[in-house]
């Protein structure tokens, strides 16, 4: 009689430490069946995009639904934050989104807030700045005759006049942008050096351009060069991803864990029980030889 009271009195702290071991049995399978979704379902991709850009059609892989693929981005906004000693702190970035028939209203995307649309999240991962884009003006006898972008190892031709791009460097001795090139005009070959800040440097020398010739942008007559660029850009980068196996994951996740908590408690519990009705039994034991040798 009194053994079948301490099963009775057992029985719940089995169940539960039972319903603990399916759980961390579930949790695995959810595990398992999430890395598997993952593998076949989920695809990412990096993006990026300047301020005031508009990305109509994004590089979408070949496995996402033709409903994404009418997705389109616009950065409207990008600002920086900056500590005391130029690194930056913080970054915030304003998109408008729009999926082909309708445009949403902006949003604002953090490092730690991504923007999520019918699953798919748009993380924020960095920012930096284009480089400017340089571009070489000629004139001839004061009037324009032409405009090339100026890049390296590349040349221009124009009927029997040549320039060739030898360097392009964003900064000479701190005064700014300019460009080494070798013209030629039928027999006549210069090396000229072109700056963007002519006139910062004149303050500074005004006899720079006399002294060395190779500067002065009108030293090839009749020609005049002079250097220019476009104002270089804020841009950000983006993690584009779909990721089906989230929620699985997440479910199993939280299955192990209540798994293992749930039969480790009660196992832990069914031990201390079964060690106390043991103890209990050798001091009846003991009690009852004790009493027969009294006797």
């Amino acid at each position: 009689m009194e053994m079948s009271n301490q099963k009775k009195t057992f029985r719940p702290a089995a169940l539960l430490r039972r319903a603990g071991i399916y759980l961390i049995h579930l949790g695995v399978v959810l595990v398992i069946m999430a890395a598997l979704i993952s593998y076949f379902r989920a695809w990412s991709f990096p993006l990026k995009i300047s301020a005031g850009e508009t990305i109509s059609l994004l590089p979408w892989p070949q496995e996402v639904p033709a409903e994404f693929k009418k997705i389109g981005l616009c950065l409207e906004k990008f600002t920086v934050d900056y500590y005391e000693d130029g690194r930056s702190r913080d970054y915030q970035a304003t998109f408008v989104l729009g999926d082909g028939s309708k445009v949403f209203p902006a949003r604002l995307l953090t490092i730690n807030n991504p923007l999520r649309y019918k699953g798919i999240n748009f993380y924020l991962t960095g920012c930096g700045v284009t480089p400017a884009n340089y571009f070489l003006k000629v004139k001839k006898n004061g009037r324009m005759l032409a405009m090339t972008a100026a890049e390296e190892d590349t040349k221009f031709d124009m009927n029997n006049f040549t320039i060739k791009f030898l360097r392009v460097e964003e900064d000479v001795q701190g005064f700014g942008p300019a460009v080494k090139i070798a013209v030629s005009e039928g027999k006549r070959s210069q090396d000229m050096w072109i700056f963007q800040n002519r006139e910062k440097i004149k303050k500074k020398n005004q006899q720079i351009f006399r002294e060395k010739p190779v500067l002065d942008p009108a030293y090839f007559k009749p020609y005049h060069f002079s250097l220019t660029s476009d104002e270089p850009r804020l841009y950000v980068l983006l993690k584009i991803a779909h990721d089906p196996s989230v929620t699985p994951a997440a479910a199993g996740g939280l299955a192990l864990v209540l798994g293992v908590f749930t039969a480790f408690l009660f196992s832990r519990a069914r031990r201390t029980a079964e060690g106390n009705r043991r103890l209990s039994a050798v001091k009846k034991y003991f009690a009852g030889n004790k009493r027969g040798r009294d006797a």
